[in-house]
């Protein structure tokens, strides 16, 4: 357990930030526009964004500014978060960040998959962490991603051990979509087994990650039901392990042999409220991303909980994380829905209220 006093000085100034965060009122009046002008003259007027989206904006088009801007603002008051940590603090807030290294790194070896530049890979990278923005343009760099190991050994010890394992257990034949399957799933259970101490923060962070867990798996078995895959799944190999949701129960949904049978067993999981919301948008479409971000207001409404219920401890950090997160995604996609004409409307659809 992290010492109250100093967690509680930490906590203090977290939510603080915290009550900054855009609501409901504030992401309607970004909307109000036709053009991108109102989002812009209100960030670059807003205190907390101003800078990074004036930085942002020189020398690059108005969209891509203002992406690029509410990103670095992202990464930029989570750094200075985890530099006001230092020992036990710092090592457990790492870890709480170890999903966004996740991220990144799936981004950077997708890139190397199809051999992307930096310049188009970066709009997918979220630079906080133990890996910035100019730690995955190496990574992207190196000719292979077997080279990426010495790489991400310097910066996170824990990916580049799960890489390299990840490679000795993967076929010469495998696909990058498979190779980054099993690199999450044993990225995921490593750290779960990790994470299996008395501390009381530990166990805080392996039950967001839990749910994190059983968000990726119930997608997973969604996604190999709806592409209709030929292949025969391994349930101990090809799910992460350490979820709520057991695996006995995962194989049983790969059994459907409909997406609406799935979605009825989902109907006993936390994830039933997902499923309510958004069976209707994948009629319309028919497609299942439509329905993704309905699990992941579920995972990101978990995380909110616990800066109730661990007021002296790592909860209030994680709580606030995901909650700045979901700002990032909301601003993006307003940014971009506008850009694109898509109407608030649809623009409304996908933003995600905590």
């Amino acid at each position: 357990m992290i010492p109250v006093p100093f967690i509680e000085y930490i906590n203090v100034r977290i939510k603080g930030f915290h009550s900054h965060l855009f609501t409901r009122d504030t992401y309607e009046d970004l909307l109000s526009g036709d053009s991108l002008v109102a989002v812009t003259t209100y960030l670059l007027n807003n205190p907390r964004y101003g800078g990074d989206i004036e930085r942002a904006l020189g020398g690059r088009r108005e969209r891509e500014g203002l992406e690029h801007g509410v990103t670095d603002y992202f990464a930029r008051v989570i750094s200075d978060l985890l530099d006001m940590a230092s020992g036990t603090t710092f090592e457990t807030f790492r870890i709480v960040m170890y999903s966004f290294d996740l991220k990144n790194i799936r981004s950077v070896v997708l890139g190397h998959s199809k051999g992307l530049p930096f310049q188009e890979v970066k709009n997918m990278i979220v630079p906080c962490g133990s890996l910035r923005r100019s730690d995955c343009a190496t990574l992207l760099a190196v000719p292979d991603i077997t080279g990426m190991i010495p790489l991400l050994s310097r910066r996170l010890p824990f990916a580049a051990e799960t890489l390299a394992m990840t490679l000795r257990e993967a076929g010469d034949r495998d696909k990058t979509a498979d190779l980054l399957n099993r690199f999450e799933v044993n990225f995921y259970s490593r750290l779960m087994q990790r994470l299996y101490t008395d501390s009381e923060d530990m166990s805080v962070i392996r039950n967001v990650y839990s749910v994190e867990i059983d968000m990726k798996n119930v997608l997973s078995v969604l996604k190999f039901i709806w592409e209709r895959r030929d292949r025969d799944w391994d349930i101990e190999r090809d799910f992460a392990h350490g979820g709520k949701i057991s695996l006995s129960f995962l194989n049983d949904m790969l059994r459907c042999p409909s997406l609406d049978e799935a979605f009825e067993m989902l109907e006993k999981t936390p994830f039933h409220t997902a499923v309510e919301k958004g069976i209707i948008y994948y009629a319309e479409t028919g497609f299942l991303h439509e329905m993704e971000r309905f699990f992941e207001e579920i995972f990101i409404r978990k995380t909110q909980m616990y800066r109730r219920c661990s007021p002296f401890g790592i909860g209030v950090f994680i709580s606030y994380v995901w909650a700045q997160f979901i700002e990032l995604t909301n601003l993006r996609t307003i940014i971009n829905g506008i850009a694109f004409r898509a109407g608030p409307g649809q623009i409304r659809k996908g933003l995600v209220y905590v």
